[in-house]
């Protein structure tokens, strides 16, 4: 896997991790203008939630590593782990700071 294809595929997956959680975040923000669900039905669905959230970010983030290591590329996959988690960094830094810009 060349330095280019890794960087883009790392970039793509953190996005896809980034606009994931966005759209989780906008669905929750939008349905707290309904009624109140019970508290058991607001609990399940969270933690139903959280298991799909980590099923999805899991499956962004390490299917392709664990392919090529399986594959014997395992310096590439190392790689491209490192890069994802370094690219998600770097999204979460930004965001961080429009924030802080915003609302200083």
């Amino acid at each position: 896997m060349t330095t280019s294809s890794l960087v883009r595929r790392a970039a793509a997956s953190a996005l896809g991790v980034y606009v994931y959680i966005a759209l989780l975040t906008i669905i929750g923000k939008l349905t707290m203008f309904g009624a109140q669900p019970p508290w058991w039905l607001g609990a399940s669905l969270f933690i139903l939630l959280f298991v799909v959230s980590a099923c999805v970010t899991g499956t962004l983030v390490l299917l392709k590593p664990v392919l090529l290591y399986v594959n014997g590329a395992k310096r590439d996959a190392v790689r491209l782990f490192a890069a994802t988690v370094i690219a998600m960094a770097v999204i979460a830094l930004v965001v961080g700071v429009v924030l802080v810009i915003l609302y200083r």
